[in-house]
């Protein structure tokens, strides 16, 4: 098992986040690692996601949603082959601050017997990635008139 964990503080209360995090149609506009996401936040459903991953490769892969929590969580998992080879959990968490403000944490739990082969050469990339986002996320979240 590895694990890849980022946080960032963000001037937005957890509503505003919720609502940047799961407009899924609108990542286009704000997000330039995850492209796209087709699909809805609903436990149990799938999601097909388009990742860009810093050396300018495209990703495409499918996702069930474990867990949307309301102004929370939104967690899911993908898969290479089979979950036994590499199985990623990706985690997005919502932690009210108070005063209109939250820390979003990333978080990915990636395991299977492929684990180290795939992230000892990207596990460092993929945290860049990562925080990438989480820039971009408080951008859009901090922007009155997005969304």
């Amino acid at each position: 098992m590895d694990e890849i964990v980022t946080a960032i503080e963000i001037d937005a209360s957890a509503e505003r986040l919720w609502q940047v995090l799961t407009d899924f149609p609108a990542y286009s506009q704000w997000n330039s690692v995850v492209q796209e996401i087709r699909g809805e936040a609903i436990p149990g459903t799938w999601l097909q996601v388009r990742v860009r991953l810093l050396a300018g490769m495209v990703m495409s892969f499918r996702s069930r949603v474990l867990r949307a929590e309301h102004r929370r969580e939104l967690r899911w998992q993908g898969q290479f082959l089979r979950f036994w080879l590499f199985a990623g959990t990706h985690s997005f968490v919502i932690e009210p601050l108070g005063n209109g403000r939250a820390r979003f944490v990333q978080r990915a739990v990636y395991t299977g017997l492929l684990v180290p082969v795939i992230l000892l050469p990207i596990g460092a990339s993929t945290r860049r990635v990562f925080e990438t986002m989480n820039k971009a996320l408080k951008a859009r979240a901090e922007k009155p008139d997005s969304v």
